[in-house]
Order: C-alpha cells, then structure tokens, then sequence
C-alpha cells in the first residue's frame, strides 16, 4: 500500500471505512517514515488549532469549525502547515540563515555554529537561531537521535535532516525544494527527499516533549 499524503490525510479525519483505516494502521507499522509524516500532519493540526482558540460557546465558533472542516478537504499535501511555520507567519517572523544549497544528501555534512547550537538545545516548534527550527525528533534503527529542522532565508528555504553520532551532529539529507509560502503552506510534492530518507533510517516514532527534553538534558546520549 502506497500511504501518500492524500490518504494519511484521509486516514487522520477518520474519513476511510473501517476496513481501509485498518489497512492504513497495518502499513504505518511497517513504514517509519510515513508514521513521521503523520505526527507532522498532527503537531500541525494542533498549532492551528492552538494558533486560533475560540471561547467556548463563542458565536463564531461553529463557523471558525466549520471553515478548519472544508480545509481538510484538500490533499494534505498541498495544505500540510509545519507547526514552525504557522508559528513563523501568525508572528510575522522573518527568518535569515539557511543552510547552503550545496550541503546536500549527497553525503554527510557537519553542521555550523548556529545549527550545531539549535540541534543541541531547541525543543521542537520553537523559531530560534536566526530562524532555523527543529520540526520533530526521532530515534533512527541504528540507535542514533536525528532530527528534522527547518532553515529559510528571504523567499528561501528548506527541510534537512541531521543524526547524532560520535562525531556529533551530521547532516544526512538537505531538501531546498520545500519552499513555504507566507500562508505557511507546503509546495505539492515537497519533501520526498526528506521522506525517503526518514523511511531508510527507520526506528521508532516522533518523541513527545517530554522525551526530547530528557534527551536535550542527557546531551543526546543514550539514556
């Protein structure tokens, strides 16, 4: 079963019959990388939920629902907010590093300064060092942390990929084609690259706050 995005989607709204949602949790099993594409369409649908919140009984919440419903009826992809980046457009935030085009998954790439710090010390959803962010943090199948982060410059930027190991932080994957626009939307088919490298390194799923925090604590060693 291919889970693209159209039917994680699908399968996040509760809207496939009983028989498909259970085809969909057997494949996710099986494949990490379309498990992390999950949580990322879920961390986003709680920053917008979290980016609008209603009184209850307010008058225009049936109607603020109503409208957050119809948006859901196009594919996820072409509509999937990172939770950095609603934060980034909500606050108006201009971001100014990213990393060079050429630090690209063609190999490894040891991180600057500035991402070094980032990848050490930001929870995931905070916009910090010059406008680089952490979107989600895994344990890889050979044991390693990775996490994913986001970087822009100007109308410019990018998903990357970077694992700790004994060297420290090394850039496994960089994708400068998952632009966002200023409504802190994903371009259609951005982020295969990243994707695919999430589904080769397997391991387990996204770690909650709690998780990464104890791990931001410990240094990113193994507890």
């Amino acid at each position: 079963m291919e889970l693209n995005d159209e039917l994680l989607s699908a399968y996040l709204d509760n809207a496939l019959d009983e028989d498909q949602q259970a085809a969909v949790s057997a494949a996710l099993a099986t494949d990490a990388g379309a498990r992390l594409r999950l949580e990322r369409m879920q961390a986003a649908d709680r920053a917008l939920r979290a980016s609008l919140p209603l009184p209850q009984g307010d008058k225009f919440e049936a109607m603020m629902t109503a409208r957050i419903q119809m948006g859901r009826s196009a594919p996820r992809w072409q509509r999937t907010v990172l939770p950095w980046a609603l934060a980034a457009s909500v606050a108006g935030l201009v971001a100014g590093y990213m990393l060079p085009r050429e630090q690209s998954p063609a190999g490894l790439s040891a991180p600057d300064a500035v991402l070094a710090r980032v990848l050490d010390e930001a929870p995931s959803g905070d916009v910090a060092g010059q406008g680089t962010s952490v979107v989600l943090s895994f344990q890889a199948g050979d044991g390693r942390y990775c996490r994913l982060f986001r970087a822009a410059r100007d109308a410019g930027s990018g998903e990357g990929l970077a694992c700790r190991g004994t060297a420290g932080w090394q850039v496994v994957a960089w994708d400068a084609t998952t632009t966002t626009s200023t409504e802190g939307f994903r371009a259609a088919g951005a982020g295969m690259l990243i994707d695919g490298a999430m589904s080769e390194l397997g391991g387990r799923p996204a770690m909650d706050a709690g998780e990464e925090v104890a791990a931001i604590k410990r240094g990113w060693s193994k507890p």
